[in-house]
């Protein structure tokens, strides 16, 4: 499970790295017009968590929070993809 906390109080575990950025996005959409948000995503590899902030001050869409959350996807998938590299080779 991924877990997701921000300063904004989200607190959950999502089970996939899509489930996760829906979360997260979501989270961010509702919150939009009270300012600065930062959030950790914690894979279910561990490792080093992904971090990120954004200053949200009522955005006038919601395409600055959809590049966010497309950049998060990217880290997370790449951070999987290089966790299973590792794993691959392991007896």
């Amino acid at each position: 499970m991924y877990a997701l906390t921000s300063t904004a109080g989200l607190n959950t575990t999502a089970p996939t790295i899509e489930q996760a950025a829906t979360i997260l996005g979501q989270h961010l959409h509702d919150l939009a017009p009270d300012g600065p948000i930062h959030w950790t995503i914690t894979a279910p590899w561990g490792g080093v968590p992904h971090t990120g902030h954004l200053r949200l001050n009522g955005l006038p869409d919601d395409g600055f929070i959809a590049d966010a959350i497309a950049e998060v996807t990217e880290d997370l998938r790449a951070g999987q993809s290089a966790h299973q590299h590792v794993t691959a080779g392991q007896p």
